[in-house]
């Protein structure tokens, strides 16, 4: 059964001015003499939540967790002014430096993932490895197959697009994120969250094969608002990365260890290094919630194979991690726990 460590509280919070403009709220977790690894949360725009604090063994684990510039419980939320890519890898250096720790684990998933390779890239000498999920290299054809009509996300869930599409006249079809930034940046307060509920609606339930199709999301329509301006604005300026600036500058971190995990651009990460990070989970999902992506609390981590990997992590660092120990089902391994949906064949 697939479980995350149990529930945590923070043993402290901080809020550190980064700006003028920006506050940010950050957590530890964890234990404070422990392996210093920061989270960096999805979206841009979702923020951490309770969940995250989750990943790491707490006995083992000083558990940083960011929210980042407009994110969660940071200030101004949903500011998009001094908001890029840029920005918030020195954010994360600030938060590094103000907390004393001078080298740590880097984990992120989804848009975190983008900022794990642009922060470790920007700042090798200060990460001790790299865990990426779902990985988003921020390139504008990731956006094109992702958001607009001649992409390829829109024939794997076809009743999301409908719904997504539907929302934008047809003569604005032709760029879908145009049009959806000109309702999200309206002035009438109405257009501007019904534009952000069409986009999360698609956003949020394309980012793993398993969901409800006809689910409804509950969240605070300023929230939601809030996020999807953030996101737009990070899809419209491909990210405030040069055009595959994170294949590019790879070098920079090949030395690290890592591992990866889902994403339809893993793979060009892995080959960008071969032979030094592992591979985790093979059947498409974006969440961490995703089958086979979810972390497992076991007695023993499944090993990993291959210099160096994570298990060199484990090793140099006195420890497992919780997403590691991830049993892969396989004709090889056919005791390893698999989701109820695949058992069924959906």
């Amino acid at each position: 059964m697939r479980t995350l460590y149990p529930p945590i509280s923070p043993y402290r919070e901080h809020t550190l001015p980064v700006d003028a403009l920006h506050t940010l709220h950050i957590e530890e977790c964890g234990t404070p003499a422990g392996i210093p690894v920061v989270y960096l949360h999805g979206g841009p725009g979702a923020g951490i939540s309770p969940t995250h604090r989750r990943f790491f063994d707490p006995k083992r684990y000083r558990i940083v967790l960011i929210d980042q510039r407009g994110s969660g419980r940071s200030t101004p939320f949903g500011e998009l002014r001094d908001n890029t890519t840029q920005h918030l890898v020195a954010d994360i250096e600030k938060v590094r430096e103000h907390l004393g720790i001078e080298r740590w684990l880097v984990y992120g998933g989804s848009w975190g993932s983008t900022l794990s390779l642009a922060y470790a890239q920007g700042h090798p000498d200060r990460a001790t490895g790299l865990i990426v999920r779902g990985v988003f290299l921020g390139r504008e054809e990731e956006s094109r197959w992702f958001a607009e009509l001649n992409g390829g996300a829109r024939w794997i869930f076809p009743e999301r697009w409908d719904r997504y599409e539907a929302h934008i006249p047809q003569d604005e079809r032709g760029n879908m994120l145009d049009a959806y930034w000109k309702r999200l940046d309206h002035a009438d307060e109405a257009i501007r969250i019904g534009a952000a509920q069409a986009w999360l609606g698609w956003e949020d339930n394309a980012a793993t094969l398993v969901h409800d199709v006809d689910a409804v999301s509950a969240a605070d329509p300023l929230d939601t608002l809030a996020k999807a301006r953030i996101e737009a604005h990070y899809f419209r300026h491909n990210s405030f990365l040069d055009q595959g600036q994170l294949l590019r500058d790879i070098d920079r971190i090949r030395h690290l260890p890592g591992s990866s995990c889902r994403g339809a651009t893993t793979s060009s990460v892995r080959r960008a290094v071969p032979g030094t990070w592992r591979r985790r989970g093979r059947k498409p999902g974006w969440r961490w919630s995703s089958p086979a992506t979810a972390p497992t609390k076991r007695p023993r981590p499944t090993p990993l194979c291959g210099p160096p990997t994570l298990s060199r992590i484990a090793a140099e660092q006195k420890g497992p991690t919780a997403p590691f120990s991830i049993p892969r089902y396989s004709r090889a391994n056919p005791q390893a726990s698999r989701p109820a949906e695949y058992e069924r064949g959906q």
